[in-house]
């Protein structure tokens, strides 16, 4: 399923039960550290299903500490990220050199709650969904809450800068898992190509962004 939100340069890896007590390193750590049991697990459990994805792309036996914005220090040439959600956790990674930044996130299956809809839909999209079935809205607020909240993590690993829901417009492409970014504060849509995908099971909704060179085919 997770391949299904990235193109072929990007590698994914799901966790799997035995990752959410793997050990954490002494610099993974102080991420943590006072962190309630819940915090604990998901943590390890990101760190340990990042390295299989890391193996995957060849790279062994290296620490993930978090930053300072909380956002994992990948190795020198890799991008990536990581969702947690209800018991699920995954990563998508990176090493190809054209493709700058990967946006991944996971969110319970269902409607999204009403007075949630509100703080993250511009008039564009309210219209949008507007136009859809009435028994699919809630289902599709939530699948628009779920790729911004990957593209959020795609943009601001470029950017550094933290922006609110409101100032990033997302467009779903007709008849396709796909959507686009129609607005994204400070990033040079000039330059790169941003393209998303989405993915619904029983119990999660999944949504990808990847952030790649324009001189680039198809991503």
């Amino acid at each position: 399923m997770l391949n299904r939100l990235f193109p072929d340069d990007v590698v994914t890896a799901t966790a799997t039960p035995r990752m959410w007590d793997a050990p954490i390193s002494p610099r993974e750590a102080p991420a943590i550290a006072g962190a309630a049991r819940k915090r604990r697990r998901d943590y390890a459990a990101g760190r340990a299903c990042a390295r299989l994805a890391l193996r995957r792309l060849g790279i062994t036996g290296v620490s993930l500490p978090s930053d300072a914005d909380g956002v994992p220090v990948w190795p020198r040439g890799v991008v990536g990220s990581l969702a947690h959600c209800n018991g699920f956790c995954a990563a998508a990674l990176s090493s190809a050199p054209h493709i700058r930044s990967v946006g991944l996130d996971a969110e319970p299956a269902g409607p999204l709650p009403k007075d949630v809809r509100q703080f993250i839909c511009s008039q564009r999209e309210t219209d949008w969904i507007a136009g859809q079935p009435p028994d699919t809205h809630g289902n599709w607020y939530k699948i628009l809450f779920c790729a911004k909240e990957s593209a959020f993590k795609a943009v601001f690993s470029l950017t550094r800068r933290p922006f609110d829901f409101w100032g990033l417009e997302v467009e779903f492409l007709p008849d396709s898992n796909r959507f686009s970014i129609g607005r994204a504060p400070a990033l040079p849509s000039a330059r790169l190509g941003v393209i998303g995908r989405f993915a619904q099971t029983g119990t999660h909704v999944l949504a990808g962004v990847t952030i790649a060179n324009r001189n680039r085919d198809e991503i």
